[in-house]
């Protein structure tokens, strides 16, 4: 007996595959990173399932966006919106920096999702260029930063950084055991670094990012 479709005004399953696509996500990877199985998001993008309340939830809190009832994506106040601008200019992934103030667009995004993760004030949009943070970060992605995260977390995390006189974008860890900082390249045609922490300033970490599809 097959099993029967979800309406066709249920409109998630049509929006999910959008929104996680865009982001060059596979449903697997997707779904490690909300805490569902890949099979759960898969039933959903088929139509197959309605989404769970935790779901839907999760999902809001990923892409900082709020899901209505038949509609794809609900319109915010301005008042729930914060627009944070993207300069022309480029940071390197695998060094160097192309600067230019000239703002490029700006992004809205909803007011309680950005101040949980900082303050907006002290956050900027700017394109990565290169490939060393490949796969992670490709050429051309917009990354958003926070200045006020200048310090190495837990477990590490993506940071733009200035070394030997040059601004670029890596993923950074701290060696405790040797006092040292790793800087490391997510392309493994890139081998790692290591800098005494006197020699790296931390300009912010990265947050979040966006990457537009190209079929």
């Amino acid at each position: 007996m097959s099993r029967k479709k979800l309406p066709d005004n249920h409109f998630f399953h049509k929006t999910l595959p959008k929104l996680r696509k865009n982001k060059g996500l596979g449903q697997k990877e997707f779904a490690n990173k909300i805490g569902f199985s890949q099979s759960y998001i898969s039933l959903i993008e088929d139509g197959l399932k309605q989404p769970s309340e935790k779901f839907i939830k999760a999902v809001e809190n990923y892409w900082g966006i709020k899901f209505e009832e038949n509609k794809e994506i609900a319109r915010a106040d301005n008042n729930e919106l914060i627009y944070i601008p993207a300069v022309k200019g480029r940071i390197g992934a695998g060094g160097g920096f192309e600067p230019d103030n000239t703002i490029e667009l700006k992004l809205a995004f909803r007011k309680e999702w950005i101040e949980q993760r900082g303050n907006p004030k002290n956050m900027s949009l700017i394109r990565v260029h290169g490939d060393s943070m490949e796969p992670t970060l490709f050429s051309g992605d917009l990354l958003l930063i926070d200045h006020n995260q200048n310090h190495i977390d837990t477990y590490g995390g993506i940071y733009a950084i200035s070394v030997n006189n040059e601004i670029m974008i890596k993923r950074l860890q701290l060696i405790r055991s040797e006092k040292k900082i790793k800087v490391i390249s997510d392309n493994e045609k890139y081998q790692p670094e290591f800098f005494d922490p006197k020699e790296i300033t931390i300009n912010g970490k990265l947050i979040w990012f966006a990457r537009e599809y190209e079929k």
